[in-house]
């Protein structure tokens, strides 16, 4: 067991002399998705962001909640309807193009792609949701830690 843990020890590991860590973009985060006409506030999808500056892609998750139904039909956020995508997440592509980044991601059985277009304003996200032809005014916010 001693042979093992000594074998596992590296003087070389860990940051280099000098280095100095990258600091996050403006966009990286943990995002809670609404709706720009619910006075409601309620979050419809969680979207998580790992973005540094000047790289033009990321990594990202995310989660859909009950809301998100509501989100995709055009309909009133009220948290009630049902359908096929409420409890989704998984991984989201993330890229950065002028100035603006865009995720993508596919919660439906056939893989038809889902975006958020977003750019920063002030300490929000602001864009759109979009998939094919249909388009929905978005704002996000930091998650509460």
């Amino acid at each position: 067991m001693l042979l093992l843990f000594a074998a596992q020890l590296d003087p070389g590991a860990g940051p280099d002399r000098g280095a100095k860590p990258t600091p996050p973009s403006v966009f990286h985060g943990n995002w809670r998705v609404m709706a720009a006409d619910d006075e409601s506030r309620q979050a419809t999808m969680r979207v998580d962001i790992q973005h540094s500056p000047g790289e033009r892609s990321g990594t990202g998750s995310y989660a859909l909640y009950q809301p998100f139904c509501d989100l995709v039909t055009g309909s009133r956020i009220i948290g009630t309807a049902d359908c096929e995508l409420t409890g989704q997440g998984g991984e989201a592509t993330v890229r950065a193009e002028a100035g603006r980044m865009i995720v993508v991601f596919t919660p439906t059985a056939e893989g038809a792609e889902h975006r958020l277009v977003l750019r920063r304003s002030g300490a929000l996200l602001i864009g759109s949701y979009r998939h094919g032809d249909y388009r929905r005014t978005v704002r996000l916010e930091r998650t509460p830690e």
